[in-house]
């Protein structure tokens, strides 16, 4: 029987996580509403990413295929996935996350029920409760967390989904084209649902669609968070330089400066003062983020006197994975 929906997974170098996402994902419960396949598409992984797929294929009632890619990239990764998929609607899935068994109900429920183009859900960290405790809405939210409330609700800007959770026709892809493979700093799922929007596709948000997204320890430290504030702030310039121009990027990231200098470097140093954790992370972040933001702002604008390569070069997705590899 053909598949209704096409769950797409793309992994690289995370053959023991990946297991556990494979296994939320076989044990999702359908209620006889929809028929699902599993496509993982392995980004040139050197571990045993593609037996991990064999052996949780060979004892599922779920099918799933396995694909490898040349390694080029998440976006590219994706990308091979849509062209491989059956299914009229497309869930993205990450290999460092698992699913409540109705996460895919819930949003296949939705788009069936608002007649939605795109669905999205809640994505919650998977914590030690010590770590979580000293992690403040922004931090959280760096390293990951969608949270927009516990009302379904059409999104605007400032509630995309993000990959990790989300539900997408399938034709779309024909209509707005796919993930954007020019940009090797992520949140090109952002790009894609931000092009949606501005398209006139329905979005919407449900927060009955849980799934949980595993935090390693690496990811805790502040070198981590200043590599993805800065990747966070490149990448809004960039995409606030795509689709609003020069002007209003340029304003935009002046108003994160302002903000970052009158009020946030006061508390930053106020925080450490009275050895409050919580909030120095907090304010060191937004002014990671704005600082970035500025950087990038300078080179769109003046290319060739702000080149900027170096920094951008370290930004690129895939040094995660080299911190990695340090922290252990």
């Amino acid at each position: 029987m053909k598949p209704i929906i096409s769950v797409i997974v793309s992994s690289y170098n995370r053959a023991e996580s990946l297991r556990e996402a494979l296994r939320s994902l076989v044990n999702q419960e359908t209620e006889g509403e929809f028929v699902f396949e599993i496509l993982v598409v392995d980004d040139g992984s050197t571990d045993n990413t593609k037996k991990v797929v064999e052996d949780i294929g060979s004892s599922s009632c779920v099918p799933i295929r396995y694909v490898l890619e040349k390694g080029r990239g998440i976006p590219y990764a994706r990308n091979r996935g849509i062209r491989e998929v059956q299914g009229e609607w497309v869930a993205i899935f990450d290999d460092d996350q698992l699913a409540e068994p109705d996460w895919l109900r819930w949003l296949f429920k939705t788009a069936s029920e608002t007649g939605g183009h795109i669905i999205g859900g809640i994505r919650r960290l998977k914590l030690m409760q010590d770590q979580e405790l000293r992690l403040g809405p922004m931090s959280r939210e760096l390293l990951g967390e969608k949270y927009y409330g516990q009302e379904m609700h059409k999104c605007s800007r400032y509630s995309l989904p993000s990959a990790g959770n989300i539900l997408i026709k399938r034709d779309i892809f024909d209509i707005i084209g796919n993930f954007d493979i020019a940009n090797p700093r992520g949140m090109t799922d952002i790009d894609f649902t931000r092009r949606a929007l501005e398209a006139g596709l329905d979005t919407w948000y449900t927060p009955k669609a849980v799934v949980y997204h595993l935090i390693p320890p690496y990811r805790l430290r502040r070198d981590y968070f200043k590599w993805t504030c800065s990747r966070v702030g490149t990448n809004l310039a960039l995409i606030n330089y795509k689709y609003w121009g020069s002007l209003r990027m340029s304003l935009l990231c002046l108003a994160r400066i302002m903000h970052a200098l009158a009020l946030c470097v006061p508390l930053f140093f106020l925080a450490n003062l009275i050895h409050n954790e919580t909030e120095s992370l907090e304010r060191q972040c937004y002014i990671w983020v704005a600082v970035a933001n500025a950087r990038m702002a300078l080179h769109l604008i003046m290319p060739k006197i702000f080149p900027q390569k170096r920094f951008m070069d370290q930004l690129e997705f895939r040094q995660e994975r080299r911190m990695a590899g340090f922290y252990k």
